[in-house]
């Protein structure tokens, strides 16, 4: 079984001892098929107050040690719908890793071990339409070698034609990413 740390973050909903069971049980069942893999689980839900048609939403991201991120997001008028969706979106991009992994789609990732290796039930085999590994038709240069301030990436997000840029901090000279979050707002990614 997989060793799965969950943790359970809400804006505007109680996180009811209910729902966080209900969260908590729900992921560890689509895990059943991975053996020794570590997996921090964050999942986020919110509660739109839009009076007419409140809408409750399941974000989860899901990091594999040594591995890679999953994340699924699933909006419904009921949050333990939006969490099962959610949970199922989460299960199919698992499928889809473990068979890639098998079929040696992922040789720089470590090696997982995964539960009884001859399973090939319907559910549990994701089929790619197209096995091969997807063609890279376009490459972007970028030149990174003028470190900016944070505040100055935040601007260029708006003078260029994509949801994110990247640029190198002038504090710490590392490369970094600002996006436009899906909910609104600006996102960084760092290096750890």
């Amino acid at each position: 079984m997989a060793m799965l740390a969950t943790v359970t973050t809400g804006t505007n909903i109680d996180l009811t001892d209910s729902l966080t069971t209900h969260v908590e049980e729900t992921f560890e069942g689509v895990l059943g098929k991975f053996q020794n893999l570590k997996i921090s689980n964050n999942v986020y839900l919110e509660v739109s107050k839009n009076a007419a048609n409140p809408l409750h939403t399941c974000e989860t991201t899901m990091t594999i040690e040594n591995g890679p991120t999953i994340r699924s997001k699933s909006s419904s008028p009921d949050m333990y719908g939006s969490v099962t969706d959610c949970a199922s979106k989460a299960k199919r991009k698992l499928r889809k890793f473990k068979d890639r992994f098998r079929r040696g789609h992922h040789k720089d990732v470590p090696s997982f071990t995964f539960d009884d290796p001859d399973d090939s039930s319907p559910e549990d085999t994701y089929t790619d339409a197209n096995p091969e590994t997807p063609e890279v038709t376009k490459i972007k240069s970028f030149d990174l070698s003028r470190p900016i301030p944070l505040s100055e990436a935040v601007w260029a997000l708006d003078y260029v034609d994509h949801d994110f840029y990247v640029y190198r901090d002038d504090k710490t000279n590392e490369i970094n990413v600002v996006y436009k979050r899906n909910g609104g707002g600006v996102g960084v990614i760092q290096p750890e």
